[in-house]
């Protein structure tokens, strides 16, 4: 399977953010519950106990029952809900680190976008995921469906500016080497051209020996 690429962007992230920190995730939120951002809901109760933040949910979709639950978790304050943006780059230039929750999960284009930008990135170990990050080399994967073991990786990157600027270098590093636009249209290119090859398709003897005829793959 060929995966997802995306343009390098220009602008990279910096870690030069104030405090309290910025938590940022985007995700659509129709999509839930498959978006786990119940569980990154839970995980923020927990983690903001340890660390002061910020939570910062953007993307489409109605998030009534997410804000009742913020509201029931006492949350809300720390919590925003801002709907879908036309730049979510600038958006996340903004944040400190980049979390995907998701329970289940092809290649996420916004985890994609976070890793080219040098963004430090939390993730659940599913699918798409775990062919992005390494973990503990180029970011944090966590077990789907936990929210205490997402809480600690989100407070480990929230309390350590070494860790975010390693995991952002090495993310970015890892999406210029594997995951760019360009790579992707070669790939794509690479399956064509072999679908394209000349292919025996008969064998016929000849009382001189083997004649090949050669026809044109459609």
């Amino acid at each position: 399977m060929i995966p997802n690429g995306v343009d390098l962007p220009a602008v990279r992230w910096k870690d030069d953010h104030p405090h309290p920190y910025s938590v940022a995730c985007v995700a659509n939120i129709s999509q839930q519950p498959l978006k786990g951002l119940d569980v990154l809901l839970e995980a923020w109760a927990q983690a903001v106990k340890l660390h002061p933040g910020r939570l910062v949910i953007y993307g489409r979709g109605n998030p009534t029952s997410l804000v009742h639950l913020a509201r029931a978790l006492d949350i809300h304050d720390s919590v925003e809900f801002a709907g879908r943006v036309d730049d979510v780059t600038s958006r996340l230039l903004t944040a400190e680190i980049f979390v995907l929750p998701s329970r289940v999960e092809g290649m996420s284009n916004a985890l994609l976008e976070a890793m080219s930008l040098g963004m430090p990135c939390v993730a659940t170990a599913v699918s798409g995921s775990v062919d992005l990050i390494q973990t503990g080399r180029n970011g944090l994967l966590v077990e789907p469906g936990d929210p205490s073991s997402l809480a600690l990786a989100i407070v480990k990157l929230l309390r350590s500016s070494a860790i975010r600027a390693q995991f952002g270098r090495a993310a970015r590093e890892s999406i210029e080497r594997n995951f760019t636009t360009e790579m992707m249209i070669m790939n794509y290119l690479e399956v064509l051209a072999e679908v394209d090859r000349p292919s025996v398709l008969s064998v016929p003897r000849t009382n001189s020996g083997v004649r090949v005829s050669h026809k044109q793959a459609r």
